[in-house]
C-alpha cells in the first residue's frame, strides 16, 4: 500500500503559545528533502527532520537546525540507511530513524537504525530481515522518557497483525508484541504514547484508532466514521489519559473529540470564522496543559487553530496564503516559556511564529464535591508564573456564564490550593471550568472532566430567609420534590396578608424568591409556602424581622 504522492518539501517552524494577536511569521530556509518529511524537536531551537534528498529518494537523510529552522546542517549518515519515514530524538545527540520504500510502500527488511553521537556511528535496533514493514512512528512517552514505542505495518498490503516494539529503559532493549488486524496500513507518524500503558495510532484506509489500555495486552477499535470514511491521520492525548482529538485525512471544519480516555467519540466543531478547508489533519496537545494545536492541509492552502480547553472551543491562527501540503507536526514546550513546533511542508518556505509562554499555571487536580444545593469546586496548582487569578465558569448545554473569581498567587513554585464554592444551584446537570488569567490578559481554560449533578430535593422545605434582619430586600429558598401548585404569602403580626411573592404551577426543584420590603413598616413579619400536590397539602411558616 502506497502512502505518498511525490512532492518537493520544505519546513515550517512555528513557536506557539496562547495570545496569537502578538503572532508573527517570520520566513525560514529549507533543506533539501524530498516528499513525507518527519519531524521532532528537543529544544525551543534544535530541529530534526526525516526524509531521502530530492536526488536520491531511496537513501536516507536527517537535517539538524539549531536556530529553529532558520539553517540546517546534514546529520551524517550510514549508508545503507533507507528513506526516512519516522524520527525521534531524546536529545541532540540520540536520535531514532524508521525505514520505508521510497515510494511508500513497505519495505523487505525494514529496520530502525539509532544514533548515541549525533549521527558519528549508527546501530540497527529493529531489523525485520525477510520481512516486509513500514515503520510508522517511534515515540517515547510524555512522563516517562525510559518508556518508548515503535510501530511497524504488517508485511502485506492487505493487512495482518502490526508489529510494535517496546522499551522501559530509554532504548537500550527492545521488546516485541503485536496489535491486532484492521485490514489496511497504520497512518504515518499518527501515533500517540501517553505513558506504558496507553497508547495507540490511526489507520491509513480506515476511520479507526488501535488503543491499548495495559501496555498492548489488549487492543480496542475506537470507530469515528462520523468524521471520515478515510483515514485517521492524527491522534493525541492530554497527559490525564481521558481528553483526546483525533483528525482525519480529509478534515472539513471538525474533529473528533473525546472526555472518556476514548471510550466514546463526538464531532466537534472548529470552524472558526468560517475559514474550514479539507485536508490532512494534524493534532498535537502541549504536555502539561489543556492546550492543543491543529493544522489542516492540502496542496493549495492551509489553516491553522488552537484550543485552550481540550478542544471545545477553537480560535484561528492565521497561516500565510503560500503555505500548503503539511505532512508532520512536532511540539516542545520545558514547562516554561515559549512553546514551539515544527512542521514538514510540500514547496513552499519555511515560516516561524513567536509568541509568549503558553502556560502559567501548571494545574495539578482540578475535583468536586456536592453538598445540598452547594457545588464546592477544588483545584491546586503545583506552580505559577505571572498568574492574576481564576475565573469559574458553570456550563450548562454548551453555554458558560462567569460565577466568581478567585485571586492568584503570581508566583508559585510549591503547591497552591484554591477553593470556590458555587451557592444555591438549581438541579439539573452542570459544567464547570476556571479561566486562568496572567496579567498580561493570557488565558486557558481548565474544565473539569465530569459533569455536576444537583438532584430533586427529598422533601418539602421552607429555609429561613437571609438576610435576616433585613433592610428593606430578603431572599427566601424553597424546596419542592415533585411537581407542585406553590403558593407564598407574606403576613404582618396580625395575620393579615400584606404580600403575595407566588401562587403557580413549578416543577420538583430548588428555588429562590426574592422580597422587598420597602413599602412596609419595622417589625416582625410572617412568611408562610402552602404546597398542593398529588391531592395533599403542606404548609410551612417562618418568622422574620424588617428593620429600617
Amino acid at each position: 500500500m502506497t502512502k505518498i504522492n511525490f512532492l518537493i518539501l520544505t519546513a515550517i517552524v512555528l513557536t506557539l503559545s496562547f495570545n496569537t494577536s502578538n503572532a508573527q511569521w517570520i520566513p525560514g530556509n529549507q533543506p533539501d528533502i524530498d516528499v513525507n518529511p518527519c519531524v521532532i524537536m528537543v529544544s525551543d531551537n534544535t530541529v530534526f527532520m526525516g526524509g531521502s534528498q530530492n536526488n536520491n529518494t531511496s537513501k536516507g537523510v536527517v537535517y539538524k537546525s539549531t536556530n529553529g529552522g532558520i539553517t540546517f546542517t546534514t546529520v551524517r549518515m550510514n549508508t545503507s540507511i533507507k528513506k526516512v519515514f519516522s524520527i525521534f530524538s531524546t536529545d541532540e545527540n540520540n536520535i531514532y530513524v524508521g525505514e520505508g520504500n521510497s515510494d511508500g510502500g513497505l519495505l523487505k527488511g525494514a529496520k530502525v537504525w539509532r544514533t548515541t553521537n549525533n549521527g558519528l556511528t549508527w546501530t540497527s535496533i529493529i531489523n525485520l530481515g525477510n520481512k516486509k514493514g513500514f515503520i510508522n512512528f517511534i515515540k517515547f512517552s510524555k512522563s516517562n522518557s525510559n518508556f518508548g514505542v515503535i510501530q511497524s505495518d504488517p508485511e502485506n498490503d492487505n493487512g495482518g497483525s502490526f508489529k510494535l516494539w517496546k522499551t522501559t529503559n530509554g532504548g537500550n532493549n527492545w521488546t516485541q508484541f503485536s496489535a491486532p488486524d484492521a485490514g489496511t496500513a497504520g497512518y504515518q507518524n499518527s501515533g500517540f504514547v501517553t505513558d506504558e500503558n496507553f497508547f495507540g495510532f490511526g489507520l491509513f484506509d480506515s476511520p479507526k484508532i488501535e488503543i491499548t489500555r495495559n501496555g498492548g495486552v489488549n487492543w480496542e477499535f475506537a470507530n469515528i466514521s462520523f468524521l471520515s470514511n478515510t483515514g485517521i491521520s492524527s491522534v493525541d492525548f492530554k497527559d490525564n489519559k481521558l481528553n483526546g482529538i483525533a483528525a482525519s485525512r480529509s478534515t472539513s471544519g471538525s474533529v473528533a473529540r473525546t472526555t472518556d480516555g476514548g471510550l466514546t467519540w463526538f464531532e466537534q466543531s472548529v470552524n472558526a470564522s468560517n475559514s474550514a478547508i479539507t485536508g490532512t489533519g494534524l493534532v498535537r496537545y502541549i504536555p502539561g496543559t489543556s492546550t492543543v494545536y491543529m493544522m489542516v492541509s492540502n496542496s493549495t492552502s492551509t489553516v491553522s487553530y488552537k484550543s485552550t480547553d481540550d478542544g471545545a472551543t477553537w480560535e484561528i491562527i492565521a497561516v500565510p496564503s503560500q503555505i500548503k501540503d503539511i505532512n508532520d507536526l512536532a511540539i516542545y514546550y520545558s514547562g516554561t516559556g515559549n512553546a514551539s513546533a515544527f512542521a514538514g511542508s510540500s514547496s513552499t518556505a519555511p515560516i516561524k511564529l513567536i509568541d509568549p509562554s503558553p502556560l502559567p499555571v501548571k494545574l495539578q487536580s482540578f475535583t468536586y464535591s456536592v453538598s445540598g444545593r452547594d457545588i464546592n469546586l477544588t483545584w491546586i496548582t503545583s506552580f505559577e508564573e505571572n498568574n492574576s487569578g481564576f475565573e469559574v465558569e458553570r456550563g450548562i448545554n454548551g453555554v458558560w456564564t462567569k460565577v466568581g473569581f478567585v485571586q492568584g498567587k503570581g508566583n508559585s513554585n510549591q503547591n497552591v490550593t484554591y477553593k470556590f464554592t458555587d451557592k444555591k444551584v438549581v438541579n439539573g446537570k452542570f459544567s464547570y471550568r476556571i479561566k486562568q488569567i496572567d496579567y498580561n490578559g493570557n488565558y486557558e481554560y481548565f474544565t473539569l472532566t465530569n459533569k455536576v449533578e444537583i438532584g430533586t430535593p427529598g422533601k418539602f422545605n421552607l429555609s429561613q430567609n437571609y438576610p435576616n434582619p433585613f433592610n428593606p430586600v430578603t431572599k427566601i429558598d424553597f424546596e419542592i420534590p415533585s411537581d407542585s401548585y406553590v403558593s407564598l404569602k407574606i403576613y404582618d403580626i396580625s395575620g393579615r396578608e400584606v404580600a403575595k411573592l407566588l401562587e403557580e404551577q413549578r416543577n420538583a426543584g430548588f428555588y429562590t424568591v426574592q422580597f422587598d420590603g420597602s413599602k412596609l413598616s419595622s417589625g416582625i413579619y410572617f412568611y408562610s409556602m402552602t404546597v398542593k400536590s398529588n391531592g395533599s397539602e403542606n404548609v410551612i411558616s417562618k418568622k422574620m424581622n424588617l428593620i429600617k
